[in-house]
């Protein structure tokens, strides 16, 4: 990467950036060349603008960069810019900048927008489920996984790093730090959730030595990762022959989508919701209300009345 950058000073710089990615940080190799693409976008910049110190950056010079990815989504353009500020912030607290060059970045608003999976009926989770051979050892373990997913409403990050310590058989209690919002979770170890999970201990699950849950059934029998999940997840979807809406966007996230849909279809509170769910903002469980169609149809407006008044 820092090959690319033909001026020393800032090669040196991000030489030191992509050290500290690599060596401090847990960040997957794809997010890891996200934020170096980013932060070469913005060096081309300072180049061509002779820019030779990060003590030379100012705040015309930092709009100029925010510009240069303003075409981009909202959203986009907030990673995008929190990437930036990462990499200068990194600088300061390491004594290669004399101020927080972040400080000079603008504050954008950007709205809250998220994007919601397709939604299963009750009828079609309970196809997937049953359509799952329980008596084979992957059934047993992709059961289990999926039945978890479509009653908590677990991610697959966190249902792939779930290990044994986090079940409390006693309390029938499952605890967790979710991965992407490192806040506690604890939800009730659901008996049916309960059952399977035993079911996989005692007569599925391999008998080595690993703190997490699920692991592959074959050798060398490592913990699953989440794409491994999310794979499991279609593979079953398919076999149990669910029709997929065409240029719709489905995964395993799709269980937890249907689970916040059912839960509000039921009349349960948003603030409850996102407890379940495990939302660090209760903008993202507002996000079900789109949803929610059958609610809606029961509350629908006369155009006379509106009109009339």
């Amino acid at each position: 990467f820092a090959d690319e950058i033909e001026d020393d000073y800032w090669k040196m710089l991000c030489d030191r950036y992509l050290l500290y990615l690599n060596n401090d940080c847990d960040y997957k190799s794809s997010t890891i060349e996200k934020k170096l693409f980013v932060l070469r976008k913005m060096v081309e910049i300072f180049v061509r603008d002779s820019i030779c110190s990060l003590d030379d950056v100012t705040r015309p010079e930092i709009e100029k960069v925010v510009s240069a990815f303003i075409h981009e989504t909202p959203k986009s353009v907030s990673h995008n810019l929190s990437d930036l500020k990462q990499f200068f912030r990194f600088c300061y607290e390491n004594r290669l900048s004399t101020f927080d060059v972040s400080s000079l970045f603008p504050l954008l608003k950007t709205a809250h927008e998220t994007k919601i999976s397709m939604v299963f009926t009750e009828e079609e989770v309970k196809t997937l489920l049953n359509s799952i051979d329980r008596v084979s050892i992957a059934g047993k373990r992709d059961y289990a996984i999926l039945i978890m997913a479509a009653l908590l409403g677990l991610r697959s990050v966190d249902i792939a790093n779930l290990k044994l310590t986090d079940i409390n058989w006693e309390a029938k209690l499952i605890s967790i730090t979710q991965k992407k919002t490192t806040n506690n979770l604890t939800l009730p170890l659901l008996n049916d959730l309960g059952w399977s999970i035993i079911d996989y201990i005692k007569n599925g699950r391999p008998d080595v030595e690993s703190d997490y849950l699920f692991l592959e059934h074959r050798a060398p029998f490592n913990c699953l990762t989440p794409g491994g999940i999310s794979s499991i997840f279609t593979r079953r979807l398919h076999d149990a022959g669910i029709r997929i809406v065409s240029g719709k966007k489905y995964g395993i996230h799709s269980l937890r989508h249907t689970l916040g849909t059912t839960l509000l279809e039921k009349e349960t509170s948003l603030p409850l919701i996102s407890q379940i769910l495990g939302h660090q903002s209760i903008k993202s469980t507002e996000t079900y209300l789109k949803l929610n169609m059958k609610g809606l149809s029961e509350c629908p407006i006369d155009p006379d009345m509106v009109f009339n008044r």
